[in-house]
Formats: C-alpha cells, sequence, structure tokens
C-alpha cells in the first residue's frame, strides 16, 4: 500500500488489494472482538471458575474506580484553568513579547485565518460564533475569516452564507466565502475536505496580494535633516528581509527616487547598490 493511499482509506473495502483488505478488515474488528470477548470471558468464567471471574470483576470495578477519579480530577483542574485564562489579559501578556529572532517580526505583523465550516447549521449559530469572534480582545484588521459551506447543503444554505458574509464584511480584515463542491473525485465529503478546500481558496486569495509602497527611504519629522540616520543601510536591508520572509510574490518600494539621489547628488551609491543586488536576487 502506497503512504499516500491511507489519505483516501475509511474503510476496508476501500482497498483494491484483496490481502490488505483482509488485513485491514482483521484490525477493523479488532476492537469490538476484545470487547465482546471480555464481557463472554467473564460469563464463561463464571460457570468454569466462578473464583476467577469474582477477581477479574472486582480488579476491574477498582481499575474503572480510578479511571474515573483521574478524569474527574483533570477535569476540575481544567474547569480552573480555563476560569483563570478568561481572567487573564492576552493582548497585554501578547505586547511583552519580544521580535522574533528568526523572521525580525512581531506580533503586529502577523494575520490570523479563522476557517468556520458549516454544513447546515442555523444563522443564529454561526453568528454566535462570529459574534464571540468579533468580542474577542484582539484587533479585528489582524483577522481573516472564511465562512466554508458546502454546496451539497443546499439553496437555504447558500442563502444564509450569503446574508452573513453581507453583515460581517468589513468587521474584520478580510470576509470570504467559500463553497466545497460535492462529490469530488478520491476525496471524503465531510468537515477536513471542506476546511482543506477552504484552505486551498485563501491560498489563491493570498497569493494574489502584492505589497506596495514599501518603506525603504527616511520618512517623518526628522527625515530630511537626518536622512542616513531615520534609513540606515542596516535598516533597509531589514526592511527588505521581512518583505521576502512574507512570501508575496511582487513587492514594490517606496524610495527609488532617493536612492538615485544619493547616489547621483551624495555620491552614496549604498542603497542604490542594495536595491540593485535585491533585484538581482543576490
Amino acid at each position: 500500500m502506497d503512504k499516500k493511499d491511507y489519505l483516501d482509506i475509511s474503510k476496508a473495502s476501500d482497498l483494491k488489494n484483496p490481502k490488505e483488505r483482509r488485513v485491514y478488515r482483521i484490525f477493523e474488528t479488532l476492537p469490538g472482538i476484545l470487547s465482546l470477548g471480555t464481557i463472554f470471558l467473564v460469563f464463561l468464567l463464571s460457570w468454569l471458575l466462578p473464583s476467577w471471574a469474582a477477581i477479574f470483576i472486582i480488579c476491574f470495578c477498582f481499575y474503572y474506580l480510578f479511571r474515573i477519579i483521574y478524569f474527574s480530577l483533570h477535569q476540575i483542574i481544567g474547569y480552573f484553568k480555563i476560569k483563570s485564562y478568561l481572567k487573564k489579559d492576552w493582548l497585554k501578556e501578547l505586547k511583552k513579547l519580544k521580535p522574533s529572532s528568526s523572521l525580525g517580526i512581531t506580533w503586529k505583523d502577523v494575520y490570523h485565518i479563522v476557517i468556520l465550516p458549516s454544513y447546515k447549521e442555523s444563522k443564529q449559530i454561526i453568528k454566535e460564533s462570529l459574534d464571540a469572534l468579533e468580542s474577542a480582545n484582539y484587533p479585528k484588521e489582524k483577522i481573516m475569516v472564511v465562512l466554508a459551506i458546502e454546496a451539497r447543503a443546499g439553496d437555504n444554505a447558500k442563502k444564509i452564507a450569503k446574508e452573513i458574509e453581507k453583515e460581517y464584511t468589513g468587521k474584520f480584515y478580510k470576509f470570504l466565502l467559500t463553497a466545497h463542491p460535492d462529490n469530488v473525485s478520491g476525496e471524503i465529503g465531510g468537515k477536513g475536505s471542506n476546511v482543506a478546500h477552504a484552505g486551498r481558496e485563501v491560498k489563491k486569495l493570498v497569493d494574489d496580494v502584492v505589497i506596495s509602497e514599501l518603506q525603504a527611504e527616511p520618512w517623518g519629522p526628522d527625515a530630511q535633516r537626518d536622512q542616513p540616520v531615520v534609513m540606515t543601510p542596516d535598516q533597509m536591508k531589514k526592511v527588505i528581509g521581512i518583505a521576502k520572509k512574507t512570501g508575496f510574490r511582487e513587492v514594490y518600494f517606496w524610495g527609488v527616487e532617493w536612492w538615485y539621489m544619493m547616489k547621483e547628488k551624495k555620491g552614496n551609491s549604498i542603497y542604490w547598490d542594495i536595491a540593485r543586488d535585491t533585484v538581482k536576487g543576490r
């Protein structure tokens, strides 16, 4: 079986090879066999070896008791953790973070994509999720929301999605509506395939985004007086490095006339050289 086949198999009948299908089916039935076998074994032992059956049942009861205690403790601890986390000012904690040493960016440079898959949920249920997201203590201009519906859900689902799109467009950085097509060859319909389709649609949108007017010259109240200080060669290289790491296919810089002026009038060609080497891919 090829490794990629595991992505398309959900049951034994999906396999074409009879030998592989039999092996898969054995492992499929194993949990049920063990569960039913345990129950059958208790009845068998109670008839043949009642003392052993009693010991087994007592041990099983203790085991189950400890499991209940274990899960209950974790539920209680988890509850209090959630309560404490809800009271925490996460935006304040976020502002304390230092810029990433590897990427050279801060949390303000990061955009979040929230994919909300939907099948036949009511408008009220979808709105509750979006309202909760809108009320979150986080800049909404850094959030892109994708409402991913199923085409097989019918016209009513599409109508609800359009109404929601109209209502929430403008409340976030972007609000995108996608419809996962039905009966896609080699694909199992469901939440996972819907989210994957939405992700591909978002990637198309991101691939079409370009950076325009990226600052690569002095700007601000002291720009005219301290031009090389406001925009140093290292600062320009840092800006270019950040632009490369975003992955956008096109970047348009603001400053070509200043680079030219520095080269021709001031005899300082370093900015021009940095831009030239960047364009040439050095």
